[in-house]
């Protein structure tokens, strides 16, 4: 469970709109911070996944918003929540990704239980594995084979962005070794 500290701190940045998000012409988020989750919306969230999301983002969802502030573009929400620009939800984004193939190697398959839940923009994403007790968050890029980390927990990446860390630019630097000069 996040400290009243922190989603203080992530309060006090996701009600400014200049600060909401880390892309100042981001139109997603609106100036408006969009309303919070509710227990049925987690619920129903879970029950389609087929797994329990993370405590830490479950308590983002039902005390700060659904969706449209953090890192990049902003925390993709859940139902009614804060979409990517192609209109995706959580549990829509992790349901697509699991149907996609790379053609360059067709046995290739998104890992289970990696869920996408911050869009940066440029089809990159954060990603939270809930195969770890940690909530570790890597990064999705579509040009990196693997799935570098970003932060040992989610915990550590909302602390990270609610102090002020450019995290898209923390983003760049994991995936940066993949790119040719």
């Amino acid at each position: 469970m996040l400290s009243q500290e922190l989603l203080d701190r992530v309060r006090f940045r996701a009600e400014d709109a200049r600060t909401r998000t880390d892309l100042l012409n981001n139109v997603g988020a609106g100036s408006t911070l969009i309303a919070r989750a509710s227990l049925e919306q987690i619920k129903t969230a879970e029950n389609e996944l087929g797994f329990p999301l993370p405590r830490d983002l479950v308590d983002l969802y039902l005390k700060i918003a659904n969706g449209g502030f953090g890192p990049g573009c902003g925390i993709i929400g859940l139902s009614s929540g804060w979409t990517d620009d192609q209109g995706a939800t959580l549990v829509s984004l992790y349901l697509d990704c699991l149907e996609r193939r790379k053609q360059s190697d067709p046995d290739w398959r998104w890992p289970q239980r990696l869920l996408p839940f911050c869009y940066l923009g440029c089809a990159s994403y954060s990603c939270i594995d809930c195969n770890s007790e940690s909530a570790r968050v890597v990064a999705a890029d579509s040009e990196v084979d693997g799935w570098p980390e970003e932060c040992s927990s989610l915990r550590e990446w909302i602390t990270a962005w609610a102090a002020g860390e450019d995290m898209g630019e923390r983003y760049r630097v994991v995936v940066s070794p993949y790119y040719p000069d």
